[in-house]
């Protein structure tokens, strides 16, 4: 009985760790997309937390920047106690992106 108690407790514990999770990658979404379109790209998917988008040739780094600042200041309108961390990485395809970039 012990064991079902604690794994209950984990259960709870992470559902709504992964529910805040998803919200703020919800949010980050909706944004981003109005960051994408500024520089005048298209958001092409998401896959659990990683965004794809494509921009004009020479705007990727611009782009990159944006979505960085984008979801720390969603993590600091939402005082989260924990850190967001947001790395990019662009190159002309998926296969081929180039350095990852820490934010």
């Amino acid at each position: 009985v012990g064991s079902e108690k604690a794994e209950a407790i984990r259960t709870a514990a992470s559902v709504v760790i992964q529910g805040s999770a998803a919200d703020v990658f919800k949010l980050w979404l909706r944004r981003s997309n109005e960051h994408v379109r500024s520089v005048g790209g298209r958001l092409l998917l998401s896959v659990y937390d990683e965004l794809g988008a494509a921009c004009p040739a020479g705007k990727e780094p611009e782009l990159a920047a944006l979505l960085q600042a984008e979801l720390i200041a969603i993590a600091s309108e939402l005082k989260l106690r924990v850190p967001i961390e947001c790395e990019t990485s662009y190159g002309p395809s998926w296969a081929e992106q180039g350095e990852v970039i820490r934010g």
